[in-house]
């Protein structure tokens, strides 16, 4: 009765805690994780400034790739550009699963590594 009690619990936890798959990129010891809807919205951002590399675009579960030098060094400079032009916009509360200005400058970050970068996608927690 008890290891069922608490075989609930635990499951019920896991599963409050488990919202959807996420993206991580990673180069060296620097790394930024993003949730999907986060993802998809720096991707946009990103084409909007003439960026394109459709496989970053989506992922399979437990997927990971190599970034190429070109696509790094693209993403990195569009993403600049972007920043540039004002965009996104200045804050957003952090309960909010939106792309801002802050996250857009830590993926910079990760992209200026001079290591190879990944791209996986995980599941996102809480």
């Amino acid at each position: 009765m008890v290891r069922n009690v608490l075989r609930c619990r635990a499951l019920s936890w896991l599963s409050a805690n488990i919202v959807g798959m996420g993206y991580q990129i990673v180069a060296g010891t620097a790394h930024e994780e993003l949730s999907d809807e986060v993802w998809m919205d720096l991707i946009l951002l990103a084409s909007k400034h003439g960026f394109s590399a459709p496989r970053l675009g989506h992922l399979e579960w437990s997927e990971q790739v190599e970034l190429t030098e070109e696509e790094a060094t693209g993403l990195y400079a569009v993403l600049e550009r972007a920043l540039l032009a004002g965009e996104p916009a200045e804050r957003i509360a952090p309960e909010d699963d939106a792309l801002d200005r802050d996250t857009v400058h830590r993926v910079r970050h990760v992209l200026q590594q001079p290591v190879l970068k990944m791209l996986r996608r995980t599941p996102r927690w809480r």
